[in-house]
């Protein structure tokens, strides 16, 4: 376009820009790595499974439900399965690639980074059919026993000596790979590990030659087995193996069967004419799979390589480059990166200006530029602006520098007159603006925030979390001490992200998810101490609210000593022999042991007309409750019926409720003599 002569040209965005824009369901994940993948044919590979193999990182979950792939436009989900896993280490997926140009390398991306997430892995979406067994039965939607008996456990196939599958709705196509992971633990004589067989004649369940594709386990011998004949290839390992065909019939070779025993691989090849097939899996001796699945074949698999850079997952968003009006601007709290996209023919250069709304009302605050040192406020348009890579590598610090709000971009397009300059895109990266969750309300129970003693060491504190931000989960961090200014907080625990509402916390309760900085689940409070406590809101974003404080700063609540109180059980007690329980009770459990001394008095003598199994009460730390028994003793004396007086003599660690006093009465059962 041809310029004024001090060389500035205004771009102004007519909406038909190419924005990137990552998918609002993948908000929650935090890192992301690209994957290349080649496609080693010449020829385009549709909705194709490709092997991926991953390197645990420290970001991830320790069993990988938190890994997702997308594809190249960096926003379409992708099918994909699990294969195998060790937990903290490597894990092995399938992903479909909807379309992939020939011979070429595209990227698509690895999300992971939600500890919240659970598995999206599902071997029917990934291949063109498939069966982990991870049910509780056989997935009747895809195979009818044929013969004999079959279960689902977990998440194996077993089926039992001379049982047999067959997936008669689903035809497999020609250039396809079959694969099964098979443990041949009965040792018998024909089973098919991974096969496809006719509709008709004795080969869909059983040997049949003509009537089938297959890997024949017979004994501790492979036979590889098509219209061909069957020919051994190799010997059968214990436990899982892995069994592959891959079929393209009608050509001489037309059938490659490889066995994976370990780390070593054996094959063979056949012949088949083709026709219609069917998956059948058929053992003759009992036998367990795994998985099963078929899927796409390529002469030669696409190359996979997972960068070794990690990446935090921005937000992209529309951005309009001024003096465009109307339109939504990026609401930010951080810019990441800046990148332009010059068109074909560009021979000139591009420079910008960054532009802030801090208060959203439509109108730019000031106009921005790096100086050398730092963001500056624009003075003259001409020499004050920035190339994109300038702006760019600086970009980091411009909300710490100048602020925070709508983001506006200023694009200058500079030639010498003749120079053609196309700007076909701007792309900033950002993180948009979150706003705070509100401070934790509705602090209790009461008798926790307003001072009062309590008798309870292990106390459970209630509050409600909340979120301006809807959609935000949040997380809470609790801290009590015996000290206002929570300078040695005696817990310190912040939870797990989880929805908005009302929720609690218990003195000595397990981390679960969550994590003690200080206190763990064998934190007690002390009798006898005052305490404070004060608990915050954290979304997913990581922004935090204040803190809420029990009782506005002041003592919160105070442990005190549990009071005791006296019952007794089994009175009337018979004299010879008849028992009564007396029994101290606690108004609530102690971090220590409390004693109850306790003295006796009464029309009863003690060894004469009773005895008692002690003379004081031990109520152990933790529990409410204590007893002692009383015992008749039989005198042969006819005599009126006669008391034990108990009394709280006092009491350690507790102290007595009011006056507490029980009665048992022993019931005389001699005869009265006669002369």
């Amino acid at each position: 376009m041809n310029v004024s002569s001090d060389g500035l040209g205004k771009l102004k965005d007519l909406g038909s820009g190419s924005y990137h824009h990552v998918n609002n369901s993948l908000m929650a994940w935090s890192k992301l790595k690209e994957i290349d993948i080649t496609n080693n044919v010449a020829s385009t590979l549709t909705n194709y499974q490709v092997k991926v193999t991953l390197t645990y990182d420290a970001d991830m979950q320790a069993d990988f439900d938190d890994i997702r792939f997308v594809d190249t436009d960096g926003t379409t989900l992708l099918d994909y399965w699990l294969e195998s896993k060790t937990d903290s280490s490597t894990a092995t997926f399938w992903v479909e690639i909807p379309s992939h140009a020939a011979s070429a390398t595209e990227v698509i991306y690895v999300y992971y980074g939600n500890a919240a997430a659970s598995s999206s892995s599902s071997i029917t979406n990934t291949f063109l059919f498939g069966d982990d067994f991870a049910g509780s039965s056989v997935d009747s939607s895809k195979w009818s026993t044929t013969t004999g008996t079959s279960n689902v456990s977990g998440g194996l196939l077993v089926l039992n000596a001379g049982a047999g599958l067959f997936a008669g709705s689903y035809a497999v196509p020609s250039d396809t790979i079959w694969e099964a992971s098979v443990n041949h633990t009965g040792g018998g004589n024909g089973g098919g590990a991974v096969r496809a067989a006719t509709t008709t004649g004795y080969g869909w369940v059983s040997d049949g030659g003509a009537n089938l594709v297959d890997i024949l386990m017979w004994g501790s011998t492979l036979y590889a087995q098509t219209s061909s004949g069957e020919n051994s290839f190799g010997t059968i390992g214990a436990g899982l193996r892995r069994y592959k065909i891959t079929y393209r019939p009608g050509d001489v070779d037309s059938v490659l069967y490889n066995y994976e025993n370990g780390t070593s691989t054996t094959s063979r090849t056949g012949s088949n004419a083709g026709g219609t097939l069917y998956p059948t899996l058929y053992s003759a001796s009992g036998d367990q799979w795994d998985w099963f699945f078929i899927r796409k074949y390529a002469s030669t698999e696409p190359t996979v390589s997972v960068s070794s850079t990690e990446a935090n997952i921005a937000v992209y968003d529309d951005i309009k480059i001024i003096p465009a009006s109307g339109g939504t601007h990026p609401h930010f709290s951080k810019l990441f990166t800046f990148a332009e996209t010059l068109g074909s023919s560009n021979a000139g250069s591009v420079k910008y200006q960054i532009g802030l709304d801090s208060n959203r009302d439509g109108t730019v605050d000031g106009w921005y530029y790096w100086s050398g040192s730092a963001w500056a406020a624009v003075t003259t348009d001409s020499t004050d602006n920035n190339p994109a890579t300038t702006i760019n590598s600086n970009i980091a610090t411009f909300h710490s520098e100048i602020g925070t709000g709508d983001a506006y971009i200023k694009a200058f397009l500079i030639s010498n007159g003749s120079q053609a300059v196309e700007l076909d895109a701007v792309n900033i990266t950002y993180e948009p603006y979150n706003t705070a969750p509100s401070t934790p309300s509705s602090l209790g129970p009461a008798s926790y925030v307003n001072g009062s003693t309590v008798n309870n060491y292990l106390p459970t504190l209630n509050f409600t979390l909340s979120d301006t931000d809807g959609a935000d989960t949040v997380k809470y961090q609790i801290q009590i001490d015996d000290s206002s200014d929570f300078s040695s907080a005696i817990v310190d625990y912040t939870s797990a992200l989880a929805a908005q509402g009302a929720t609690s916390f218990t003195v000595g309760q397990a981390a679960g998810s969550g994590t003690y900085t200080t206190g763990s689940v064998s934190t007690t409070l002390s009798v006898g101490t005052s305490y404070y406590w004060r608990v915050k809101a954290i979304d997913n974003s990581v922004s935090a609210s204040s803190y809420a404080t029990a009782n506005s700063g002041a003592i919160a609540f105070v442990v005190g000593q549990p009071t005791v109180t006296l019952g007794v059980s089994g009175s009337p007690l018979a004299e010879n022999g008849g028992a009564a329980t007396v029994t101290a009770t606690l108004s609530g459990s102690a971090s220590q042991d409390t004693t109850v001394n306790i003295s006796y008095s009464g029309t009863a003598t003690n060894t004469t007309d009773y005895t008692r199994s002690a003379t004081s009460i031990t109520v152990t730390a933790g529990a409410t409750t204590g007893t002692v028994t009383l015992t008749g003793v039989n005198d042969a004396l006819d005599e009126t019926d006669e008391t034990v007086i108990v009394d709280i003599s006092g009491v350690s660690n507790g102290t007595e409720s009011g006056t507490q006093q029980i009665t048992a009465t022993i019931t005389d059962d001699d005869a009265t003599p006669t002369l």
